[in-house]
């Protein structure tokens, strides 16, 4: 079952990048309904995407919503009964300190110039706490929309 839904997936973001429809929408989708399936497709499977490098991130540079919920996760505090949160965050934390940057890829969405960060969480929290001026992040994919993922 997890192979066709994925198969679904890949099938109906045509234009989305393999990593991005596996990270966001198979990962964190995989136990949701059909009828919400259905509307992260309509909703999201137009959006146009590039992988950026050494991507320029600031807190100035984030929509109130995502500031917001950095501001609430305050540096890896458990977040809303998320399993496994604050683990995620020590561990994410041991690889920045040992590795420095990761290069695994995040995922954001281009509001009109204001970002949304979608995926990549625990990573960019840890690393605005060693880096609150901001930092250059390896990989980003950055897909271009003016649907919120918080609506």
């Amino acid at each position: 079952m997890r192979k066709s839904f994925l198969k679904h997936l890949q099938n109906q973001f045509l234009n989305t990048p393999s990593y991005v429809v596996y990270d966001w929408f198979y990962k964190n989708n995989k136990n949701e309904s059909q009828e919400v399936i259905d509307e992260l497709i309509v909703k999201y499977k137009n959006i146009e995407w590039t992988l950026k490098k050494n991507f320029p991130i600031s807190l100035n540079i984030l929509s109130q919503e995502t500031k917001k919920l950095l501001k609430e996760r305050d540096g890896g505090k458990q977040f809303r009964n998320l399993k496994g949160d604050a683990e995620r965050h020590q561990t994410q934390k041991k690889l920045i300190i040992k590795n420095g940057l990761p290069t695994e890829a995040i995922i954001i969405l281009d509001q009109n110039g204001k970002y949304e960060l979608v995926e990549g969480w625990h990573r960019i929290i840890q690393l605005f706490i060693l880096y609150p001026k901001g930092f250059k992040y390896p990989n980003v994919y950055v897909g271009k929309t003016d649907k919120s993922i918080y609506t």
